[in-house]
């Protein structure tokens, strides 16, 4: 859910907040921080078995990541 959340909004900051309803499909939905940042590092690898250059998820350090087009 969160990389095509992402995809469709290409270049929009989404913030941990933002995520964590798209992890626990529930709008109410309160996990960790660490939570987060664990599915965007299982994504980033995911990219990566495909495309070992591949830096689609920007992280904004302390507010969030975005999606980048090429």
């Amino acid at each position: 859910m969160i990389f095509s959340a992402m995809s469709k909004e290409p270049k929009k900051l989404f913030t941990h907040q933002d995520l964590m309803p798209l992890i626990t499909g529930d709008e109410n939905g309160i996990i960790s921080e660490t939570t987060v940042r664990s599915h965007i590092r299982n994504i980033r690898h995911k990219l990566r078995e495909v495309d070992k250059k591949s830096k689609i998820i920007k992280t904004h350090r302390g507010m969030g990541y975005s999606f980048i087009t090429s």
